[in-house]
Order: structure tokens, then sequence, then C-alpha cells
């Protein structure tokens, strides 16, 4: 894809949001499993594009109850693995560290679906930016246990590594950077004491993440990570991170997340 004075356009991600019942859990599917997946697709005119996804084993996803491909049922949601993405499409400017949206000027988006402005996720960013939180722990049974407050993990960037082919910090890559940072924040910054048992099982239940940013191949992040605890249940564990460029202290990405540690 080109812009129309002939740039690189790429599609990078600036929403993810990734949720697993507790029918089925995340630890429950292994290598080698065979996957059924239902994807939805929208558009945002010729600037961005929206992928709902749910999936599970075949069999176990009623397909027939599907009644539009806007979106999956959120009874469908509710009962299987969902994921929620947000792709626009950008071009450098020189570093990886500035990329403006560019619309590609030689691809037809008339087939999707319309993605309504107000369903765009860009405004969930926006908000997020604004308020540092998606607000996944202000119910009464979370409690923060950080130790102290703005606690920093640094990372220096692995070119050889943490690259795609398009020369950028690979976006799934900064749920292994937020893995590095809250697996430390564990064991270095938390009033409750965690086993290392603990701390190897956690498992994905819930997460929400918004890009704002990148950096460079040759720069560091550094990830502030906040630990909360569901008084509730107290097997199910939130963190709240923050991604810094290091060179500016420009924040790159926001996320938020719910873990389960083994019971």
């Amino acid at each position: 894809m080109r812009t129309a004075q002939g740039g690189k356009v790429y599609s990078t991600f600036f929403y993810i949001e990734t949720r697993f019942p507790e029918s089925a859990p995340i630890d429950r599917f292994v290598l080698d499993d065979d996957l059924c997946f239902g994807n939805f697709v929208r558009s945002f005119k010729n600037m961005a594009v929206e992928g709902q996804l749910i999936f599970d084993r075949p069999g176990k996803i009623d397909f027939a109850s599907i009644q539009t491909l806007d979106r999956p049922p959120p009874d469908l949601v509710q009962k299987h693995p969902f994921i929620h993405f947000g792709n626009v499409f950008i071009s450098p400017e020189g570093s990886n560290s500035s990329l403006k949206v560019a619309p590609p000027f030689n691809a037809d988006f008339s087939k999707f679906r319309k993605l309504p402005n107000e369903e765009n996720t860009h405004h969930v960013t926006r908000a997020v930016a604004k308020s540092g939180t998606f607000g996944m722990f202000e119910a009464p049974t979370w409690r923060n246990i950080s130790s102290c407050s703005g606690y920093r993990v640094p990372y220096a960037i692995n070119p050889d590594r943490d690259s795609n082919g398009a020369g950028l910090v690979y976006f799934a890559n900064y749920f292994a950077f937020m893995d590095f940072a809250d697996r430390k924040a564990m064991s270095e910054n938390s009033k409750r004491d965690f086993m290392r048992s603990e701390i190897d099982s956690r498992a994905l239940r819930h997460r929400k993440t918004c890009y704002l940013g990148n950096v460079n191949l040759d720069s560091s992040i550094e990830v502030e990570v906040d630990i909360f605890e569901d008084e509730a249940r107290p097997e199910q564990i939130g963190f709240r991170y923050k991604i810094f460029r290091q060179s500016d202290q420009a924040l790159i990405c926001l996320s938020e997340a719910i873990k389960v540690l083994a019971r």
C-alpha cells in the first residue's frame, strides 16, 4: 500500500482487547489444538480497520445463532475467547518515534462493513491517554498493593529480536515487555508475598491495551507497573502498565490486565 505521493503505508495496531471467560481460560488451549474463528471486520473510511474475533475448539461456537456480521453477539463473547483489534494506517516520517497517519491511496475498502465513528476505538484510546486508566480496577473490591508508587522497569530494545519486517518495534513484543515488568514487580514491589509458583502460573483473563507511539530500535523504554488485588477473589491480580520512551519520557503505551493465579 502507498500514499498518493508514493510513500510506504503500514497497518499498525492502536487498540487491543483480549478476554478469556472462566469457562474457556487461556491455559486450556495447548499446542496443536484445532481452533475455529469467527472474524467480524469493519472499516472507518480508508483510515482504520476494526476486527472483532471469537474463537474456540470446533463445534463449540453456535455460528447458526449469528444474525449479523457487524460484530459477534454479546452472548457468544461471554462464552468464548474474544479479541478486539483497532488498526490504523501509518507511514514513518524518518524515525519510528514519529509515525504519521497515512490513508492508503491504492486500496479499496468499499467491501468492508462500515464502522460508525462513535464506535471507533480511537475514541477509547484518546480517553485513556487523557485519564491514564481504562478503569478496570475502580470497583471497591480492588486495592493497590504496590509497595511504592512509580515503580519502573527499564528495558533496552533488542533490534534483532523486537523488530518486525517494517523495521518497527513489533506490537506483540509490548506484551512481552509488560510480562517482564510485572514479574519483577511481583517479586520486588508488592505488599503481598507471591510464591515463585504463583508468579510462574499467572494466566491472562482480560486485558486492554492502547498504543500511543513507538520507539526507535536503538532506544530504551521504561515500564511503570502498579499491582492490584481483588479482595473478593484473591486469585485475581490486576496490573496497570505505562510504557515510557526513555529518550523523552513520552507515554507510548498504556495497558491494564487481570491475570489469574493457579489455585
